[in-house]
């Protein structure tokens, strides 16, 4: 999984301090799954590029850097996660602190480690767990496996994806760890399940 730290200062040097109206941004097909892990045109585009800077870092400016930060805040700005993004962006230009509860909704759906969860709210892994059991009144794990486990359940019932598909649009890594995460919380197997709904 990319994720990607990205200044307060440079994301709002990037649009000028002016945010950009995403209802005026088309929402692109093939950026749907930037934020689902699922491997698509545009980010591997984006990734192999700027690896040239990685390895070329005499050549990166401060213009070139807001360039690239603004093209990757765009891309995102057009993904399925869109308002989701706006969201944090806005907080960031506005330079304001995205809240707790924003920072793991956004992510609930996404393959996330809960380290990377915690970096993103400036916490530590310790401190995050406190907070989240203050706030949600459970663990993070039994809260992010109920979304996901919710989503998954829901995309069996309206929507044509696979199995597979399914598992990797919850947030879950391997199709194996979904289907026993899913049959330990609805006693029966995803496949299983969805093949009932086509029953009906």
């Amino acid at each position: 999984m990319l994720l990607i730290h990205i200044d307060r200062e440079f994301v709002a040097k990037a649009f000028g301090n002016k945010f950009p109206d995403i209802s005026r941004t088309p929402k692109n097909e093939f950026s749907k799954d930037m934020f689902t892990g699922k491997p698509c045109v545009i980010s591997k585009n984006y990734v192999d590029g700027i690896m040239h800077y990685f390895y070329n870092q005499h050549v990166v400016t401060d213009e070139i850097l807001a360039i690239k930060i603004k093209e990757v805040l765009l891309l995102l700005l057009s993904s399925r996660k869109a308002e989701d993004v706006a969201l944090l962006l806005e907080h960031f230009v506005n330079k304001r602190t995205a809240s707790f509860k924003e920072v793991v909704e956004t992510h609930v759906l996404s393959e996330i480690t809960l380290e990377e969860l915690s970096q993103l709210c400036n916490m530590s892994l310790s401190t995050f767990k406190r907070q989240f059991k203050k706030i949600y009144n459970t663990t993070p794990n039994e809260y992010l496996f109920d979304k996901r486990l919710e989503n998954s359940k829901k995309l069996l019932a309206t929507s044509e994806h696979s199995i597979d598909e399914i598992a990797l649009l919850s947030g879950f890594k391997t199709t194996a760890h979904f289907s026993r995460k899913f049959k330990e919380k609805y006693s029966i197997p995803p496949s299983q399940y969805k093949l009932t709904l086509s029953d009906k």
